[in-house]
């Protein structure tokens, strides 16, 4: 079983994916950066009342594609592959 459920993304529409982490443990520093392609940078806010969403941190220096879906759940733009998670599962 993944520890992660593809929440949009190819399939649904072209773009950028969201994923959200699943599993019911603390999600580590390596499974966050293999799916969003880089350093993670956290948001919060928006529509994100108990979750926070992890960026590659670099995504608008590396050009990536804006993320409609995400950009709409932070309340600002959002570039490339995300990860939404539980706060408590962020450590």
């Amino acid at each position: 079983m993944s520890a992660f459920d593809l929440i949009s993304g190819p399939g649904d529409h072209p773009g950028p994916k969201v994923w959200q982490f699943v599993a019911s443990r603390a999600i580590t520093l390596k499974e966050a950066q293999e799916k969003v392609g880089g350093y993670v940078e956290v948001l919060r806010g928006g529509l994100l009342d108990e979750d926070i969403m992890l960026v590659d941190e670099d995504g608008l220096l590396k050009q990536l594609e804006y993320n409609e879906m995400a950009s709409w759940a932070a309340g600002r733009d959002v570039v490339g592959d995300v990860v939404v998670i539980k706060r408590e599962w962020f450590k």
